[in-house]
């Protein structure tokens, strides 16, 4: 039974007219993440020789289809080939995709200056050398002079955004989505992703009427508990603006315990800007009066990683990464399975792996328990 309709994938070569080379497809895999754009894959069968007339940099690639009526779609810039090999009559090869942003981003610089919250200055960077929206869900607290010294605009964007929180001391992530028929960049804090209602369900493939697509919706071949609590000694060890992060509630944004270190100032001198850049009227976008908040946001962030999970050849749900998910995990009790206390919950989509091969679409995710 088909998985998708209206399957097609369009190359524009030099600006040209579109070519569709859909049939020679055999595998499709687009990566969603957390902190950065899409990127993906193409498995190609060139069977009419589209390998030697291509230059395979900077040409556009559209992948689009539909799934239970909901449709997928973005474009891509190629960038370059590997794994060429001869068959008899053809030759196989896999075609690498970026997002668009990627190869504006590699040929622009930015250096000039920007005011405003740290969100807002990140707007106006990104309205200035991209061409797709950006969607901004959370607004960041600290706010000044930001001067971008010569850099490319995502390396802009990432040195505010990785010392970004906003009120409750949450840091902030950008993502891109593959679902829907725009792919806006969104921005985000962890605490607001947390603080939204589960939108899917996921659990062990189950059912037994496997070609009612609905019915199997989120159900997955694999669950797998990656890690539970991983590298704590590390982590309390850390030390981080002074003191030592014992416990820290990420579902009620709250350190929970603390040992208090030797020098509760010492990270101030961390902060890459110096005050005589700016008048006595102005002050940066990040200064010494951020140190706190800023590690506080980075511990919170390291918490997100006590418990992750990989679901695989999963049964879509129509959810992206920095969606929540209610995931069911059993465990056996006696002579029954019931759902696990410790592993069942409310789980934060970290990473998503879309594969079409065909005309099928599964998906494999990582995601991080925050309830």
């Amino acid at each position: 039974m088909a998985n998708i309709s209206k399957y097609r994938v369009i190359i524009s070569v030099q600006g040209g007219e579109g070519v569709d080379i859909t049939k020679n497809v055999d595998k499709i895999t687009i990566r969603e993440s957390l902190g950065d754009e899409l990127i993906g894959e193409i498995h190609y069968d060139d069977s009419n020789g589209l390998a030697d007339t291509i230059s395979w940099f900077n040409e556009a690639v559209s992948i689009s289809f539909e799934y239970l009526g909901v449709s997928y779609h973005s474009t891509f810039i190629t960038d370059g080939i590997r794994g060429v090999t001869k068959k008899s009559s053809s030759k196989t090869f896999v075609i690498d995709l970026k997002a668009v942003n990627h190869l504006k981003d590699s040929m622009a610089l930015c250096a000039k200056s920007f005011s405003g919250t740290a969100t807002n200055v990140i707007k106006k960077i990104h309205e200035e050398f991209f061409d797709n929206d950006l969607l901004v869900k959370d607004e960041a607290l600290n706010r000044g002079m930001f001067i971008s010294p010569n850099i490319s605009p995502k390396k802009a964007i990432n040195m505010i955004l990785n010392k970004s929180y906003n009120k409750e001391d949450s840091p902030f992530m950008q993502f891109q989505h593959f679902i829907g028929k725009k792919s806006p960049v969104i921005i985000n804090s962890l605490q607001k992703m947390i603080a939204n209602d589960p939108i899917c369900n996921f659990t062990q493939l189950n059912s037994l009427d496997k070609t009612n697509l609905k019915a199997i919706m989120g159900q997955a071949e694999k669950l797998v508990i990656d890690g539970d609590v991983t590298a704590a000694v590390a982590k309390r060890a850390a030390g981080e603006f002074g003191r030592t992060v014992i416990g820290y509630n990420l579902e009620k944004q709250e350190v929970e315990a603390v040992a208090l270190g030797n020098d509760v100032n010492g990270v101030n001198t961390m902060i890459p800007f110096r005050s005589n850049m700016y008048n006595h009227r102005e002050q940066p976008l990040l200064n010494n009066g951020d140190a706190v908040h800023i590690f506080t946001a980075k511990f919170v962030n390291s918490f997100l990683n006590q418990q992750t999970m990989s679901i695989y050849d999963c049964h879509p749900n129509h959810c992206g990464v920095g969606d929540t998910a209610e995931i069911t995990v059993d465990a056996v009790v006696g002579d029954h399975d019931v759902p696990s206390e410790k592993y069942s919950g409310k789980y934060l989509i970290k990473d998503i792996i879309h594969n079409i091969i065909g005309d099928e679409f599964r998906q494999n995710l990582r995601m991080n328990k925050v309830e």
